[in-house]
């Protein structure tokens, strides 16, 4: 039997199918010579009739066949590769080619079909071009990344230098302020301590006297019926009395302006009784104010307050400062009044100062708080004391403070303070 006719016979009612497909289809025999070819095989190659094709081998036209591709899909004796299809100008295309091994009586044939691969391998170029690309710009902006990264850590470390110094820097001011304050009630304080120290020494003298005399009188032995040595018995327990009386006052003022003004404690925290540090703060600063306002307090049992108790002695002070100005700005007949209130719910310590001197505007409300702003004339307020004490209350004790002022009323700063745990447990104890 003819190889032709045997092909014609089993291949007749698939062979306009193969005719048409899209893609390139060879039928070979056993030496791989073309028997048959499609429409498409035809025109990839370039040739111009089917007779060109037929009795030459197919090793022909494909050249550069690389290793076999497995599919799992396809029976063992099919096997795919990717290859150059050599065109008749002997230009290559870049094909995948299948071969399919069927047997016609005790023939062997094989259907060899090949599908144009060019657009896939022109966007596997491009893409491995992309990836290149890619790769660099990758590679170019991690070194960029690193670059940054390096520069950013020197800036952090730099911001942590500045962060430091800053905090240092706040230190230095708050203690600048205290000193500050300090050297404004300086002679303030000087006279309180004058005050009692004055009749101290005066009695300390008159006490000499009588002492001489009673010493006189026991040597003339005239003890019995003197009216002037009653008088002076009289008059010794009185004054020793009144010097107790007085060097408690100094006892008072000195051991408050100790408190108040302690250095080593300027970044300290620890338990304090808010109530003492607002009566060790009237004390001290009760020449500022005695001539012009008087001090009302309602200091109710409460908790400890986990504080700096340095820093919360300046808040004090510069509010009642600030109160005793803004009364005396009014110039008021009579004494003003400051009201220093403290309380407390579960979670917060509160602590009030009101004064019903001169009004505070919204407008200035809302500046009050902010570094260097004062109402005062230049050379009378540095414009720092609210500014500390809100940078105290706020960010160091992680607080509240707040003012609000009613025209012809008060104005009340009131600041809340959180309890920390360990001091609920403590009075719980």
């Amino acid at each position: 039997m003819e190889i032709k006719t045997v092909i014609q016979g089993s291949l007749n009612s698939t062979k306009k199918i193969l005719k048409e497909v899209p893609f390139g289809i060879f039928l070979t025999d056993s030496n791989k010579i073309i028997h048959y070819l499609n429409k498409y095989a035809l025109k990839i190659s370039e040739y111009t009739t089917e007779d060109q094709l037929l009795g030459k081998p197919s090793e022909d036209f494909f050249t550069n066949c690389d290793a076999t591709i497995t599919d799992i899909n396809q029976p063992s004796q099919n096997k795919s590769s990717e290859c150059l299809f050599v065109k008749k100008s002997m230009q290559t295309l870049p094909i995948i080619k299948t071969e399919i091994k069927i047997s016609i009586g005790t023939e062997d044939f094989y259907i060899e079909s090949f599908t144009d691969i060019s657009l896939q391998k022109k966007a596997e170029k491009i893409l491995i071009q992309h990836k290149q690309i890619l790769e660099k710009e990758i590679e170019k902006r991690s070194k960029e990344l690193i670059h940054k990264n390096k520069i950013l850590e020197k800036e952090i470390k730099k911001q942590k230098e500045t962060e430091k110094n800053l905090k240092e820097a706040q230190s230095q001011l708050i203690q600048a302020e205290k000193l500050s304050s300090i050297g404004e009630l300086a002679a303030g304080i000087a006279h309180e301590i004058n005050n009692p120290l004055g009749y101290i020494i005066s009695n300390t003298h008159t006490l000499e006297r009588y002492l001489k005399k009673v010493v006189f009188f026991i040597e003339e032995e005239e003890l019995k019926n003197n009216e002037k040595l009653q008088l002076i018995i009289k008059d010794i327990l009185p004054i020793i009395k009144s010097n107790n009386e007085g060097l408690d006052q100094i006892s008072k003022i000195v051991s408050s302006l100790k408190d108040f003004s302690r250095i080593d404690s300027i970044e300290k925290m620890e338990f304090a009784d808010l109530n003492k540090l607002i009566k060790d703060t009237i004390i001290v600063a009760r020449n500022r104010f005695k001539y012009i306002a008087k001090v009302q307090t309602q200091l109710k049992e409460i908790p400890l307050l986990y504080c700096n108790p340095s820093q919360i002695n300046q808040v004090i002070l510069n509010i009642i400062i600030n109160a005793a100005q803004a009364i005396e700005e009014l110039q008021m007949d009579e004494k003003g009044i400051i009201k220093i209130k403290t309380w407390n719910n579960c979670d917060n310590i509160f602590f009030s100062i009101s004064n019903n001197g001169a009004y505070l505007p919204k407008e200035i409300q809302k500046e009050i708080f902010n570094p260097f702003f004062t109402t005062k004339d230049v050379g009378k307020g540095t414009g720092l004391g609210l500014n500390i004490a809100y940078d105290i209350i706020s960010i160091k004790h992680n607080g509240k403070i707040k003012v609000k002022s009613i025209r012809g009323k008060y104005t009340t700063f009131t600041i809340t303070l959180p309890i920390v745990k360990e001091i609920k447990e403590k009075k719980n104890e």
